[in-house]
């Protein structure tokens, strides 16, 4: 993809003027970033030309006051409906910088999200590695009205991050990772038909043909923020209403399907997340169920071996495994490799 700028853009989507009171958060989150030049491009879907107005007399003040450089589209689509993921690959396609982030409206990048992440893109730039994710928050908030929240308490949207925990189950929110486009020459896709998956459609087609880096997936550099009331999420566990059973039966499903479709693919997986934190991103691109088995065997041979018995391992399974004498064995090694 051809980029004139080493500037980041935030892609933040919006498809209702109701939104605007939250997004100004989002925004000014996007302004207070240590890296420069940031622009933010906010996606609109299919507004009316008064509502487009409204937006843009929103975010005026907002780039007027912090100079973050701010272009409002709005783009059009055939039928109404809910359009999120094609929202999302029609702003990207129009980006021109370098690097690229994801933002919801109601949700929030800590100051040093871009400057750190671009960072650890640079020294793995050699390695062929165009995705770098960090760490990221759950802040549960009761609503107050007018964009104004009250943050009721605050924890990690995953103790363990990593991409092999994100092929089982999605563990990364859209918004913690940046890409480096000079080496995406074909762009991922957000799934237009899988509403509120769309951003895992990406990842899993991201992690499945190249390379990422996620040596600052622990540190917390934004914050993933869920109203109290559920309304904001898709995924929930409390089944106690009615829009709730009804929002956890369609994630059971579409899971369902995502999952049935992940078991003839291949994933890229980082050796550093199966050694030791750090270290050289070797990669073992297996099938997703077998690639389970081959993670779980790698830590095995470094636990009893070492690191250097693992790396030979996970550089080729089969000939490592085909390469031992025949009373070593195993029945695992004998059925996968």
């Amino acid at each position: 993809m051809s980029v004139d700028e080493p500037a980041i853009t935030y892609i933040v989507r919006c498809h209702s003027t109701s939104t605007l009171p939250k997004m100004k958060s989002a925004l000014l989150s996007i302004a207070g970033q240590t890296y420069q030049p940031v622009k933010a491009l906010v996606a609109l879907q299919d507004l009316a030309e008064d509502d487009v107005a409204t937006v843009k007399d929103i975010t005026a003040p907002i780039s007027d006051g912090t100079g973050l450089n701010i272009d409002v589209v709005n783009f059009e689509f055939p039928a109404k409906g809910d359009h999120r993921g094609a929202l999302l690959n029609k702003a990207l396609e129009c980006v021109k910088s370098r690097y690229v982030a994801f933002l919801n409206y109601d949700d929030v990048v800590y100051p040093h999200h871009a400057e750190t992440l671009i960072s650890d893109l640079k020294e793995n730039a050699d390695l062929g590695v165009v995705a770098s994710f960090g760490g990221c928050m759950r802040a549960y908030y009761d609503d107050l009205g007018d964009g104004a929240i009250y943050v009721t308490r605050k924890r990690l949207f995953r103790s363990q991050a990593s991409v092999s925990d994100c092929i089982i189950e999605n563990c990364f929110p859209i918004h913690s990772y940046v890409l480096d486009m000079v080496g995406l020459p074909k762009l991922p896709r957000f799934g237009e038909d899988m509403h509120g998956f769309e951003d895992y459609i990406f990842l899993l087609e991201l992690m499945e043909h190249y390379r990422v880096s996620t040596t600052y997936a622990r540190l917390p550099l934004c914050e993933y923020r869920l109203n109290n009331d559920n309304s904001n999420t898709v995924a929930i566990k409390n089944l106690k209403a009615l829009r709730d059973r009804e929002k956890e039966e369609i994630w059971r499903a579409t899971q369902a399907e995502i999952d049935s479709g992940k078991r003839k693919r291949f994933f890229r997986v980082p050796y550093a997340e199966i050694s030791a934190p750090g270290g050289t991103l070797i990669l073992s691109k297996q099938p997703f169920l077998r690639g389970l088995f081959v993670c779980q065997i790698a830590k095995s041979i470094r636990k009893k071996i070492g690191p250097e018995e693992a790396e030979k391992f996970l550089r080729d399974p089969k000939r490592y495994a085909r390469s031992l004498p025949k009373k070593k064995r195993s029945l695992v090694f004998r059925l996968l490799f």
